[in-house]
C-alpha cells in the first residue's frame, strides 16, 4: 500500500506508521493534549536520519479519547485440513471480521501502554485536519499477538513532528513514509522481474 488512501475525509497513516513501535503515549488532561511518539527504524535508515529519530503527533485541545480492545467472536476457528493457503487466509479474515471492538477505562489502557516496548502500530488514519476537528485512530497490536486495543483521539488540532522541533504538513509526514514503500515496490518488480 504505497498511495495515501482516502475514504471520504480519511487519510491513512499506514505508509508512514506500519510496524513502528509505539514509545510513548503522553495525555495531559489539564492542558487538553496527548502526545504520540513512534519509533519507525525502517524510516530513519531508508532517508539516513538518526536511528534516535522519533514521529511525534501532538494533538491539541483534545475533546474525545476512546480506548477500545478488540474481542474475538467466541466461535470456533475452523480451518479443513488440506484447505490452501488462501483459503485458510480467507477464513481468518471472515473469522476476525465476526469479532468486536469494545470500550475500556482510559486510564487503564493508557497505564498498560507505560511499557509501550511491546505494542506496535497495524494500522493508522486521521481525519482530514484541514477540516477542523481531527480524529487520530491507531490500532496496536502487543509483540505476541494477543492483545489488539485501538486509540481514537479527537482534538481541535492535529500537529506532526520528525524529532521534537521539525514540524511537518500531513502531505510531508505522509512523502516520508511513501518514498519508502515507492522504492520497496520498484525492489520488489525489479527482483520479480525475468532474466
Amino acid at each position: 500500500m504505497s498511495a495515501v488512501e482516502r475514504s471520504d475525509d480519511l487519510v491513512s497513516l499506514w505508509d508512514c506508521l506500519h510496524d513502528g513501535a509505539l514509545e510513548s503515549v503522553t495525555s495531559d488532561t489539564l492542558a487538553r493534549s496527548i502526545r504520540v511518539v513512534v519509533d519507525v527504524p525502517y524510516l530513519w535508515s531508508f532517508h539516513s536520519l538518526p536511528g534516535t529519530t522519533r514521529f511525534s503527533l501532538v494533538l491539541q485541545d483534545v475533546e474525545i479519547v476512546q480506548a477500545l480492545k478488540f474481542a474475538s467472536w467466541p466461535g470456533k476457528l475452523v480451518i479443513p485440513e488440506g484447505a490452501s493457503w488462501a483459503d485458510s487466509e480467507e477464513i481468518r479474515r471472515r473469522f476476525f471480521e465476526k469479532g468486536r471492538l469494545e470500550s475500556v477505562d482510559w486510564q487503564t489502557l493508557e497505564t498498560k501502554l507505560i511499557h509501550t516496548d511491546e505494542y506496535e502500530i497495524a494500522q493508522a488514519s486521521v481525519t482530514d485536519p484541514d477540516g477542523g476537528k481531527a480524529t487520530l485512530e491507531l490500532q496496536l497490536a502487543n509483540s505476541d499477538q494477543t492483545d489488539y486495543p485501538t486509540i481514537r483521539v479527537t482534538a481541535g488540532q492535529i500537529q506532526f513532528f520528525l524529532g521534537l522541533e521539525r514540524g511537518l504538513s500531513l502531505p510531508e509526514f505522509l512523502a516520508l513514509g511513501g518514498a519508502y514503500w515507492q522504492a520497496f515496490a520498484q525492489r520488489r518488480e525489479f527482483s520479480d522481474a525475468p532474466r
